[in-house]
């Protein structure tokens, strides 16, 4: 590593950002609304552990949830890094396990093939490439039935994977479904393809089969952004990736933008996680993208969803310019989004 590397990280840091980016704790849950300035500082973080030469950058992963998220991220560390320490990895997470699995090639041992259908649902149903899977199995064996069975039936399958459970949603002695299940499976298998919910699950499978792989110990600077969206697969997956407990791991999100149900994201996660008694829990409470206006207006939509989820361990007071992250807008919202938990309420917009 450069040994000229000039020291940029702590530039326009104060307060508790700069409290989070010097923290010499191996783990972090960050909290914090939109307009906090919670990504920035993550990426202070990671910038600083590479300039003060704790981690090499090809050692620094940043996971978030979505291209244009990870390209942003990229961007901002390029510009401070240099094309010479530009080899960190930061991408999404059914990237990264198909990284995984390719290098490892996993899935030829297992006769899968990284090839996902192409899908849409229509009145219900899954059409495009899964329609000639429905039509198949249908054909094989009515007691599989027509499109919308069918399709609940893979949603279901979908769901059971993304949540990590056992089974079962079927009556005791129903043996319809582990035969469609095997049938399905059977199926894919044939036609060379796979569904992308068994992406993240294949690659659970093989970290979990092999202790010893180096991918357990890659990285030594890890962060997830918007941790709220993952699933339980997706979070159990993330854990076996910072099992060595010399890894720096830092998980920022905010609980009010979990918008994600449809994929089974797991909510509770992030509390979960901001309690493990080797983690370093932090608040970020000004917000310096919204009006005051604003917040007061989600604020009192906020409230009227009683089935939220406590949002922070620690107590934040609204005065007039630090608001809790519970009252923050989320981002990328049209006019003003009420933030409310979408497994039980719907999303309501003022415009």
């Amino acid at each position: 590593m450069d040994e000229e590397m000039e020291e940029t990280w702590a530039d326009k840091l104060e307060g508790k950002a700069l409290e989070i980016v010097t923290s010499d704790a191996r783990r972090q849950c960050v909290q914090a609304g939109p307009g906090t300035g919670k990504s920035y500082c993550m990426s202070k973080r990671i910038l600083r552990l590479i300039q003060q030469r704790k981690v090499k950058p090809r050692e620094v992963l940043a996971v978030t949830f979505t291209r244009t998220a990870a390209a942003d991220l990229k961007k901002s560390l390029n510009s401070a890094l240099g094309d010479k320490h530009s080899n960190f990895w930061a991408t999404t997470l059914h990237s990264l396990c198909f990284k995984i699995l390719g290098n490892e090639k996993y899935l030829p041992v297992r006769k899968r093939h990284p090839r996902f259908l192409l899908t849409v649902t229509k009145s219900g149903c899954l059409n495009f490439e899964a329609a000639p899977l429905i039509a198949d199995l249908q054909h094989e064996n009515s007691e599989y039935g027509a499109g919308r069975e069918q399709t609940k039936r893979i949603k279901e399958f979908e769901a059971l994977w993304a949540t990590r459970q056992e089974d079962p949603l079927n009556a005791p002695g129903d043996d319809i479904k582990p035969r469609y299940e095997t049938a399905f499976l059977n199926w894919l298998k044939f036609h060379k393809g796979m569904m992308v919910g068994e992406l993240v699950k294949e690659a659970y499978a093989f970290m979990a089969s092999e202790p010893d792989t180096e991918w357990r110990t890659k990285f030594k600077a890890v962060l997830v952004d918007e941790y709220q969206d993952l699933n339980k697969l997706d979070q159990e997956f993330i854990s076996l990736l910072c099992s060595d407990s010399r890894t720096n791991c830092s998980v920022v999100g905010d609980l009010d933008q979990s918008i994600y149900s449809f994929r089974c994201a797991h909510l509770e996660g992030l509390s979960e996680y901001s309690v493990k008694p080797d983690v370093e829990p932090h608040s970020m409470e000004v917000s310096r993208r919204c009006p005051t206006s604003h917040l007061n207006a989600a604020q009192s939509l906020i409230k009227q969803n009683t089935k939220r989820a406590v949002v922070s361990p620690m107590p934040c007071s609204l005065r007039h310019t630090r608001y809790s992250s519970r009252s923050l807008l989320p981002k990328r919202c049209n006019g003003i989004c009420c933030a409310f938990d979408h497994r039980t309420t719907p999303r309501i917009y003022i415009s």
